[in-house]
């Protein structure tokens, strides 16, 4: 009776921990696309921790920092639902911006010093990556320099 006993509880506590250590299956990334448009969330890089505002709807991407006199945090953070080609254009921007083009919070090209327009919106240069991303994180000019950013860095965000 005692050994039933004892294993019985051996099988639950068994059963608890591994309930505990179950691994996460959500994604960062899926889970920056499920929160609240305008969420400030803290990531770390190597350069320290940061903080940045998350768009992730359609509305909000469009819009972007256009029209700001500030970013009013660390940066602003672009996710999208799937990888791809993005293009950003400066229209309506009053200040200069580095763009940090991510695959799931990983640096994969970086567009540094892109300078606030002082042409009509139908002039302006559009910005792509070389690869297909999922995120992209524009940050006031020069922050990629002061960060010492390179390709292959990455953001940790945990939740």
């Amino acid at each position: 009776m005692r050994s039933l006993q004892i294993l019985f509880l051996v099988i639950l506590c068994a059963a608890f921990v591994s309930g505990c250590s179950a691994v996460r299956k959500e994604t960062a990334h899926q889970h920056l696309l499920s929160l609240s448009d305008h969420s400030l969330i803290p990531l770390t890089l190597k350069a320290g921790l940061i903080e940045v505002e998350v768009v992730n709807t359609a509305q909000t991407t469009q819009q972007g920092l256009s029209g700001r006199d500030q970013i009013g945090s660390d940066g602003l953070l672009f996710v999208f639902n799937q990888k791809s080609y993005q293009q950003f254009w400066m229209k309506k921007m009053k200040f200069d911006l580095d763009i940090i083009w991510l695959e799931d919070l990983r640096v994969v090209d970086i567009t540094s010093n892109v300078p606030h327009p002082h042409l009509p919106a139908d002039s302006l240069r559009i910005y792509s990556p070389k690869v297909p991303v999922n995120g992209v994180l524009e940050v006031p000019g020069g922050t990629v320099q002061r960060w010492q950013l390179k390709i292959g860095d990455t953001f940790d965000y945990s939740w």
